[in-house]
């Protein structure tokens, strides 16, 4: 398992447009070291709690972009977001051309009314 970074996404009024955010993701033995994850696809799960269903999941080309110009980088896309309010957990999970899967960032994000 990878070390994850924790990030608090900016809370998003219930059924307006979330404006979209990118994550970039480098891995590498030390921080001097560090180069751009190759990324084949990734999930996003949103959750109540750890252990609960996802109340929403979000999937390359379905609310997720990797763009191969831009090694390491997932886009949470520009969409609405119509879920019930409530201080979700999420997680980004990638997986790499050969296989590899991981979690590298997780955090909170608040849906308002």
């Amino acid at each position: 398992m990878a070390q994850y970074v924790t990030k608090t996404i900016d809370s998003v009024i219930r059924g307006t447009t979330f404006k979209g955010i990118g994550f970039s993701i480098k891995t590498g033995p030390d921080a001097q070291h560090l180069t751009p994850l190759s990324i084949a696809s990734a999930k996003m799960d949103i959750k109540v709690s750890a252990a609960a269903p996802a109340t929403l999941t979000l999937t390359t080309g379905s609310g997720l972009t990797i763009d191969p110009a831009y090694p390491g980088m997932v886009v949470v896309d520009s969409q609405i977001i119509d879920i019930e309010p409530f201080n979700y957990i999420y997680d980004i999970e990638t997986v790499t051309p050969d296989g590899e899967v991981d979690v590298y960032i997780k955090g909170t994000w608040e849906i308002i009314n």
